[in-house]
């Protein structure tokens, strides 16, 4: 995203742009990663006293426009706070991510005038029309790199496997997998639907979450009885757990495990696949 200098029929605050006697829209942005979201945060700071009483009128609002070119997504985010907070998928981001900010106008703005125009403008009132762009904030760039070794992917913890004589799932822990044994109905329905997009999410919602979800009780009752779950602590799946907890949540799998439920945290580490599942079926 390049934001290009134009000329608007009306003076407007922009770096470079001499409209007024100086730019003074000043936005620091951070961004994070917590857990599989990426966390927009932004602190704005307008000098010009018309802009900003227009902004605690509700006649204007800063807006935050994200672009990221690799994954075509591109979304605006409208607020009257000076401090603002923004939740994106990490699936909707990656590689270079492009910021910019905005004051637009909310409603018809007629006969405005500020003290801070340039001398050309001094005394002149202007209208601006609702959408209309107030002040343009400094561009900033952030690089999101994904990590390609999350619990869902081909290196997943997880084996889906069927057995003779069985009703209903079970779940084997092994050394090296968590073992998802199913009905062998259920096992072809799996296997022939499992790898289709659109049908994914819904699969892990309902045999992954689950399974690691009995998992994690076992893990916790051994926390509370022995203090540890040493049993476990030197297999496969138990440090892939580890590791996702400690690069996803930037905590400790047992810090975890003592302060989340098993269902909330089974869902935090697989992704939250049930909101993305029912995100299927939104109409």
């Amino acid at each position: 995203m390049r934001i290009r200098q134009k000329f608007y029929p009306y003076p407007v605050m922009e770096r470079g742009n001499h409209s007024y006697k100086e730019f003074s829209f000043n936005v620091a942005t951070t961004v994070k990663v917590e857990g599989y979201n990426v966390i927009f945060e932004f602190n704005s700071f307008i000098g010009d006293e018309k802009i900003a009483n227009l902004i605690a009128t509700g006649k204007a609002v800063f807006a935050y426009h994200i672009q990221c070119a690799q994954t075509c997504y591109r979304a605006s985010f409208e607020t009257k706070d000076k401090s603002f907070k923004k939740i994106i998928k990490e699936d909707d981001l990656n590689g270079l991510v492009e910021v910019c900010p905005f004051i637009i106008a909310k409603e018809n703005i007629r006969a405005f005038s500020s003290e801070s125009f340039s001398a050309d403008y001094m005394g002149i009132r202007f209208d601006v029309d609702k959408g209309g762009i107030l002040a343009i904030g400094d561009q900033s760039q952030h690089i999101i790199n994904k990590d390609l070794n999350d619990l869902n992917n081909k290196s997943s913890i997880f084996k889906v496997t069927t057995a003779p004589n069985i009703e209903n799932m079970r779940i084997d822990i092994r050394d090296s997998k968590i073992y998802v044994v199913l009905p062998q109905e259920q096992h072809g329905i799996y296997r022939s639907i499992s790898k289709n997009p659109t049908t994914q999410k819904t699969m892990h919602a309902m045999i992954f979450v689950p399974a690691l979800m009995q998992v994690l009780v076992e893990l916790k009752n051994r926390l509370d009885d022995q203090g540890d779950f040493a049993d476990y602590a030197s297999s496969r799946w138990t440090l892939s757990l580890e590791k996702v907890a400690e690069t996803r949540f930037n905590k400790s799998l047992e810090e975890l495990l003592r302060t989340k439920e098993s269902l909330e945290l089974a869902q935090m580490l697989l992704k939250n696949p049930m909101n993305e599942a029912f995100e299927l079926y939104r109409s």
